[in-house]
């Protein structure tokens, strides 16, 4: 594993994912399980869940103009692809990172997933089954 590859895994470990849903703020992290997101997923019976974001491509931080440009495209296939979603946030707690608006998509599969992923050129979404516990799923990598 390259330096920057262990690194982007530390980054996305570290991040806050704050999912802004109908009944209230849901923090997902890395490997934590969420009991708020699983009750959530269940309820209206999603297999999947999923944050992403069109901020800072491959882990480039570009201007804020691109970023809200981008989002706005990634929202644009959202609305087309009639799946739920809410806004969500990623943060790096320590602030070293900026912050990242995004969406979480509820019952989209990966293979669609990680095709929007590698569109709007992220390394990785966040990824959740209904047992609550979230994943990564690497864009440019079978998992």
């Amino acid at each position: 594993m390259s330096t920057f590859d262990h690194q982007l895994k530390l980054a996305f470990a570290n991040t806050h994912f704050t999912a802004l849903l109908p009944d209230g703020p849901i923090l997902l992290r890395v490997g934590i399980p969420s009991t708020a997101l699983q009750s959530h997923m269940v309820s209206i019976n999603a297999k999947f869940a999923a944050y992403i974001t069109a901020y800072n491509p491959y882990s480039v931080v570009v201007s804020t103009d691109d970023n809200i440009q981008a989002n706005h495209r990634l929202e644009q296939t959202l609305i087309h692809s009639h799946l739920p979603y809410w806004p969500c946030m990623g943060q790096d707690p320590e602030g070293q990172w900026p912050l990242e608006p995004g969406y979480l998509i509820l019952g989209a599969d990966r293979r669609w997933l990680r095709k929007v992923g590698r569109r709007f050129r992220q390394h990785a979404l966040l990824i959740c089954h209904q047992t609550g516990r979230p994943k990564l799923l690497w864009t440019q990598h079978s998992s």
